[in-house]
């Protein structure tokens, strides 16, 4: 039984088979198993296989690459074409002439033309094997993934630079204040994560004001440690988790994440200080600056006042990352 064949030369990479350009069906025959009628699953041409280099070829579940792959062939591989239609252009700088065309197997795959033994008419049908009535659905478009707001570097540099500076605001003091959360903020804004009527440095409203001293002012949500924890985690610009005071990591905190310490925890369960991660050493171990007292890279579950662990000089406080993901 003759169907034609296609001349194969091997490239550099003995791994890999070009495949010359088609050329027209001279003579031959070809069988086809099932009933004569429209084309269907049931309705099979056979005598044609697979030539591909040894790696094989991957079977899809539509006429594209795009469409999720179902299984796998051999290289020299006998294959039943149930039909034939138009899908993914294959063969594009490669030897020979490219081709549209995919093949329907009788079991439901779909596999280029582009590498099987068929005559494949200048890239077109082969005579003999039927055009599919219809192909499936078309592959979805892959969703993009959230493009992130939140610049990291840049949050973590400005809190670098700003970790004994004021900045306008009137709860700083170098070496106690209140100043912890409003500091994070900030350095949240410069990293790019807009400000809103309830987290904002500007705002009038007396029953979100931080302080009635301070109008136009920053906010509760922008200026205390557990108000600010609430307004992220609830607005998803991030989500939160308790950490070990021995895990050197914070939990896998990235720089420009943000480390939060209820220093009275089970008692009360709020947050009393927050500190935005800015180093991470060839060890893993993480490192934050803060102010409320101003400090630069200190190592997160150290107590730079007190000489010793947090969990020494704080016993039973607690620690949660409060990871960024806008």
């Amino acid at each position: 039984m003759f169907h034609g064949s296609r001349d194969l030369r091997r490239g550099k990479n003995s791994e890999t088979w070009g495949r010359k350009a088609r050329f027209a069906l001279v003579a031959g025959a070809f069988s086809v198993a099932g009933a004569v009628g429209s084309p269907a699953i049931a309705q099979a041409v056979t005598g044609y296989h697979v030539v591909v280099g040894s790696a094989g070829l991957n079977a899809h579940n539509g006429p594209g690459a795009a469409y999720s792959i179902v299984g796998h062939l051999a290289n020299g591989q006998a294959i039943d074409i149930a039909c034939q239609t138009k899908g993914t252009l294959i063969g594009i700088g490669l030897t020979g002439t490219p081709t549209d065309v995919w093949d329907q197997l009788t079991n439901g795959w779909y596999i280029t033309d582009y590498y099987t033994s068929t005559p494949g008419l200048a890239g077109g049908y082969t005579p003999g094997i039927p055009e599919c009535g219809s192909a499936p659905t078309p592959a979805p478009t892959p969703t993009p993934l959230p493009t992130s707001i939140y610049n990291r570097t840049t949050a973590t540099s400005w809190a670098l630079n700003n970790f004994d500076k004021a900045n306008g605001s009137r709860f700083f003091k170098p070496n106690s204040g209140d100043d912890c959360t409003y500091f994070v903020s900030q350095a949240l804004w410069a990293g790019g994560i807009p400000k809103t009527d309830n987290w904002t440095n500007n705002s009038v409203n007396l029953n979100d004001l931080a302080s009635r001293l301070w109008i136009p002012g920053p906010t509760k949500d922008a200026a205390e440690a557990d108000y600010f924890k609430n307004y992220v985690v609830n607005n998803q610009i991030a989500t939160i988790k308790q950490i070990s005071w021995t895990d050197i990591t914070a939990g896998g905190a990235q720089v420009g994440d943000i480390i939060g310490y209820d220093w009275n925890a089970p008692e009360d369960g709020k947050l009393d200080h927050v500190a935005i991660v800015t180093d991470v050493n060839a060890a893993g171990s993480r490192f934050v600056s803060q102010h409320s007292p101003s400090q630069q890279n200190r190592l997160w579950s150290w107590d730079s006042d007190g000489k010793n662990w947090i969990q020494i000089t704080h016993p039973g406080a607690r620690a949660y990352l409060i990871h960024i993901i806008k």
